[in-house]
């Protein structure tokens, strides 16, 4: 999303097709809402982003998935022993998922903490012997 400027929205659509290598660079450039009339638009992303999602891309056919241009870029989970779950049942991942995963990176990295209301602090000293 940051290598790119993509928003979350356009980010759970994109397709391995939408992809557009540019080896010179070595970098891609991304066809972003490209189903749409109005929002379709093209951006680029890093050389390290490329390599992130080639490796990715990688990873999914080392499990079987036979990936093509109209794969999802991302997709939900999988269990890569499962090798029918791997190939078979490939779904998008959602906007909430990513979300999520993105607000679980930021609390991680320290550079958003947890907000902790005035009741929750009552509590907490309460409970601690404050």
């Amino acid at each position: 999303m940051t290598s790119a400027g993509l928003r979350l929205g356009a980010l759970q659509l994109l397709r391995v097709g939408d992809l557009i290598p540019v080896p010179k660079y070595n970098l891609y450039q991304i066809r972003v809402y490209a189903n749409s009339k109005s929002n379709r638009h093209h951006t680029f992303c890093t050389p390290e982003c490329r390599k992130t999602i080639d490796n990715y891309l990688d990873y999914r056919r080392s499990c079987g998935e036979n990936i093509t241009p109209k794969s999802p870029l991302l997709r939900q989970e999988f269990d890569r022993e499962d090798i029918f779950q791997a190939v078979n049942d490939i779904k998008p991942l959602t906007g909430y998922a990513i979300k999520k995963a993105v607000t679980k990176v930021i609390y991680a990295s320290g550079l958003r903490t947890p907000l902790i209301r005035h009741w929750q602090t009552r509590y907490i000293n309460n409970h601690n012997g404050i």
